[in-house]
């Protein structure tokens, strides 16, 4: 499968799932390697299934989404994702949780005229 994301991007986006979330009764080196690899699912699924010409604003400053498909995409990727990506060995409400903060990320960066890159390294500074 293809990925939108760069292998940079995976590790910033599994560094900011571990400061916002706590898996119970796992130590935090395999949280990293969990939100890792949760991630890379992740970014197969939505590369799947978003058009390129959305992708390309997540890197870019001179291109932003429409107010209407940012929010199509917060309504729907979610509950999309949470059918589609199976994490049997995550409570419910922790893998709602990771989804939605990576697609909150993704619709910010890809509808404000800056890049995810900036907007992840501004989370980790802040925190």
């Amino acid at each position: 499968m293809a990925n939108f994301l760069s292998p940079t991007q995976h590790i910033k986006l599994a560094e900011m799932l571990d400061k916002a979330i706590n898996i119970p009764l796992v130590s935090n080196q395999k949280e990293k390697d969990i939100f890792l690899k949760l991630v890379r699912a992740i970014d197969s699924r939505v590369e799947a299934i978003t058009p390129d010409e959305v992708l390309a604003a997540l890197n870019s400053k001179d291109v932003t989404v429409a107010d209407v498909v940012a929010g199509a995409m917060k309504d729907n990727l979610v509950p999309f994702l949470a059918d589609a990506l199976a994490f049997p060995f995550l409570p419910t409400m922790i893998k709602r949780r990771v989804l939605e903060l990576v697609v909150d990320m993704l619709v910010e960066a890809a509808a404000q005229a800056t890049t995810l890159d900036d907007k992840l390294d501004d989370f980790l500074q802040a925190t």
